[in-house]
């Protein structure tokens, strides 16, 4: 009898348990359910696409100088990217040979070795790391690392052992990796290139590490390399014999190893020592150039990290200083899709070789929402950097033409955009990804001496720099051979390594693995959201897709006699 309600007992329990779970698990889904039409109407709400696309002249900036309102286009580089002679942080962890720690690699010397000396070229630059400082080393690479890969997969007391990999991907295998672009011994290479696309305005930067390669701790006259500031001015005013204006950068994701050593930014002596920094330069124009990315969810779990990321990364930074500014720089690439704690690779998107979703409407979302919440301020907007590593040229020409379509539909709302400034000139040092994703307009032979080869892009953008306009045809023309090369299954590099589950690793590969090219209509105003992909809500679709009406496809012939199809509003 005893048993018999025993087990009567526990039956009742696991019941009660089992109404339970079922209770949360619905008030869970409803939630997120919930959840995600408040992040859908805010974010991913349908809009009219202001472009008329039957006209002939799609988008018209106005060039001409001497008129008020003037729109002008540019070109952006780093010093981390293009610098020769440059010891930075990036340079000793790339250096660093964790395979062969006997050897050194393409005849570079160990990280903490001397670069050189300050010459008659006022840069060639000693490493600010000795043999004794071993633990800071260490230090410096775990914050290196656990930027790069994230402090879930790679932390100080568990670094990863189960296969050996480079720090740095694409480096070690190329040729003189250490020259990068030669632009500190000789920019003018870099600035004709520049010059001859019809540009106003040169994006360059001043290393941090070349002006202070030592902390200053015993005050800016013992510390500031002048010979560094002096080559500096000289190159400067190259840019400007060039006829062009120079946006000056003075941090682009490259702290100087001292720095990294004792905590970075963490420490509000880096804080002062940065402001010191900035002092050894002039500057008229304060702005910030915000790197933001189109977030949104890829299953209904995962709109609680999207918000909680957008968040974070948004708008807080610019919060903090945004009545101090004369201008919001917006950097964007693309979109990043959410899954868990990490980022999917969406088979049906298209891709950068960066593993960056290529989403033009991302670039007019971003900035009606930056306008809607700093509008009161009047302070205008400026692209200071959007481009896509694509080694074919074939996503790039339609990328440039779709993102600068999304520039002139904000601008035709009433959206203050000044200029805008395309990454990069040539095939540069990509941080962590090394020398695989290709960023420029340009290739670079670098088994020829750095030897330069314009791609079809870079004519393309030199039209629309000059003429300020983007034509129907040249829009069709460019999104065709794209679509061309979809339709004939051919393939293309990735620098993204996936795992079984989807997810793409931080790290990028030494070489490339081949993807095809994706048969999706991702142009300016003609995306259509798939909806979220999780089980549950492809079992929603599934159910209701009987009772749902869609919109069918309107479309015309271009100039070409191929299809081109007009803007469609989509529905998540």
């Amino acid at each position: 009898m005893f048993c018999r309600h025993s087990k009567m007992a526990f039956f009742a329990i696991f019941v009660s348990a089992a109404k339970l779970a079922g209770v949360l698990a619905t008030v869970t889904v409803a939630a997120n359910v919930f959840s995600f039409e408040r992040y859908r109407r805010k974010n991913l709400r349908r809009f009219n696409s202001p472009i008329d696309e039957s006209s002939e002249i799609l988008a018209s900036f106005n060039v001409n100088a001497e008129e008020e309102n003037e729109f002008f286009f540019g070109l952006a580089t780093a010093p981390a990217h293009v610098e020769d002679r440059l010891n930075d942080a990036w340079l000793q962890f790339a250096a660093e040979n964790p395979c062969e720690k006997s050897q050194s690699h393409q005849g570079l010397e160990p990280a903490d070795a001397l670069m050189g000396s300050a010459t008659g070229d006022g840069g060639s630059q000693q490493a600010s790391l000795s043999g004794k400082v071993n633990k800071k080393k260490k230090q410096l690479k775990f914050a290196m690392e656990a930027m790069i890969r994230g402090f879930y997969k790679y932390t100080e007391d568990e670094a990863p052992h189960e296969e050996c990999h480079h720090n740095v991907a694409a480096w070690h295998n190329v040729p003189h990796p250490e020259e990068r672009l030669k632009f500190w011994s000789d920019p003018d290479t870099e600035l004709k290139l520049a010059k001859d696309t019809g540009i106003s305005v040169f994006r360059m930067g001043i290393d941090w590490t070349r002006i202070m390669p030592e902390e200053p701790v015993n005050g800016l006259k013992e510390t500031v390399n002048f010979a560094a500031v002096e080559r500096y001015k000289w190159i400067i005013s190259r840019v400007r014999s060039y006829g062009m204006k120079v946006m000056l950068t003075l941090f682009h994701h490259s702290l100087p190893p001292w720095a990294g050593e004792y905590g970075g930014w963490k420490l509000e002596k880096t804080v002062d020592y940065f402001i010191e920094f900035t002092r050894t330069s002039s500057k008229s124009i304060v702005g910030v150039a915000h790197h933001v990315s189109f977030m949104r969810p890829y299953g209904i779990f995962d709109v609680a990290a999207v918000s909680l990321a957008n968040s974070l990364t948004l708008f807080p930074y610019v919060d903090s200083i945004s009545d101090k500014l004369d201008y919001i720089g917006i950097n964007y690439y693309g979109q990043e899709v959410v899954s868990g704690a990490g980022l999917k690779l969406v088979e049906t998107d298209e891709y950068s070789e960066s593993g960056r979703g290529v989403y033009p409407d991302g670039l007019f979302r971003m900035l009606i929402q930056y306008n809607e919440r700093y509008k009161h301020l009047k302070l205008p907007f400026i692209i200071t950097e959007n481009g896509v590593s694509d080694a074919t040229d074939l996503i790039r020409r339609p990328y440039l033409v779709e993102h600068l379509i999304a520039v002139y539909a904000a601008m035709t709302m009433g959206i203050p955009v000044l200029g805008y400034l395309f990454w990069t000139i040539s095939d540069n040092w990509e941080w962590a990804d090394g020398y695989g994703p290709k960023f420029g307009l340009v290739a670079v032979d670098r088994e020829n001496g750095l030897a330069r080869i314009p791609r079809p892009s870079y004519h393309l953008f030199s039209k629309v720099a000059t003429t300020g306009k983007i034509t129907r045809e040249d829009r069709a023309r460019a999104w065709n051979e794209l679509q061309r090369a979809a339709k004939e299954k051919k393939m293309r590099p990735f620098y993204r390594a996936v795992d079984k589950h989807g997810l793409m690793y931080a790290g990028g590969l030494d070489e490339s693995v081949p993807r095809p090219f994706v048969e999706r209509d991702w142009r300016f105003g003609h995306y259509e959201m798939e909806g979220l992909q999780d089980p549950f809500s492809r079992l929603s679709r599934c159910i209701l897709r009987p009772f749902s009406i869609k919109k069918k496809r309107k479309h015309i012939k271009d100039d070409d006699d191929e299809l081109v199809f007009q803007p469609l509003e989509y529905a998540v």
